[in-house]
């Protein structure tokens, strides 16, 4: 479905019925990297609303500059338009950072949050290896080389190693990258977030941090640096996973934020 939002028009998908949960992507990422097998249990409870960011996907890139604050103000206007006042909000990597810049902005539009392989950026956290980064943003070769690229930065080599069935399934994901210059705009707005480690404490609301604790893109050491500086937070980590943890546990991350969502 689509939707206009300001000089967009936003590409998104809702699941389920309830509370709505609003999952947010991360680097290059679109509606359809989220799997069924973490996607199904959410909507259980919730109605999970999915969305492409700007220039992902089929959300049209606009005019706008590519930064993580006009990414937040993209979800907030969409959000709006959806005629959604209140909303629980799920951010992966790069999505964390937006449903920070959300909830720092708009907090009356958050009830709950759940930050998953993420940071809260500026000079307290423990940014992303620039090697890595440029790993990330390398879009040569066939989709599937891209794939596989990626694959060795979100998951452990010995898990990749012990489990070529989930591997292939991943493989076979239909994943549409976006052209080579809106890659290097998400990652431009990635290095030039100068964060919320000041307004941290000022979230008044529940936050689950989720990581894994063998995440090579984004150090799991940063969840603990939020977690000391959100009021009312709670940490939990998935041991052996990589950055791609709910997607390496998609059953177990699941349940564990189902768990959170459930206590509101």
């Amino acid at each position: 479905m689509k939707l206009k939002v300001d000089d967009i028009d936003v590409n998104y998908r809702e699941v389920g019925s309830g509370k709505p949960l609003v999952l947010i992507m991360g680097f290059t990422g679109t509606i359809d990297s989220w799997v069924p097998t973490f996607v199904d249990p959410l909507a259980a409870d919730s109605k999970v609303v999915m969305f492409d960011n700007r220039g992902t996907g089929e959300t049209s890139e606009g005019a706008r500059d590519f930064t993580i604050v006009q990414f937040a103000e993209d979800t907030a206007g969409f959000l709006r338009e959806l005629g959604l006042a209140k909303v629980d909000v799920l951010g992966w990597s790069m999505g964390g950072f937006i449903a920070l810049e959300l909830a720092t902005r708009y907090p009356d539009l958050v009830v709950n949050m759940v930050l998953v392989s993420s940071y809260c950026g500026g000079e307290k956290a423990i940014l992303i290896d620039p090697g890595i980064m440029s790993e990330m943003a390398d879009m040569s070769g066939s989709n599937r080389d891209i794939i596989s690229r990626h694959l060795k930065l979100l998951f452990p080599g010995k898990w990749l190693e012990e489990n070529a069935d989930a591997v292939q399934q991943l493989l076979s994901i239909p994943a549409v990258f976006p052209p080579i210059e809106v890659v290097e705009k998400q990652a431009a707005a990635i290095n030039g977030w100068p964060g919320v480690w000041s307004l941290l404490p000022q979230v008044e609301r529940q936050v689950l941090l989720l990581c894994g604790t063998d995440d090579i893109v984004i150090s799991p050491e940063n969840s603990a640096i939020m977690a000391d500086r959100l009021p009312h937070s709670r940490l939990v980590q998935l041991d052996g996973c990589g950055h791609g943890a709910i997607f390496q546990e998609p059953e177990k991350s699941a349940s564990i934020i189902q768990e959170f969502l459930a206590e509101d």
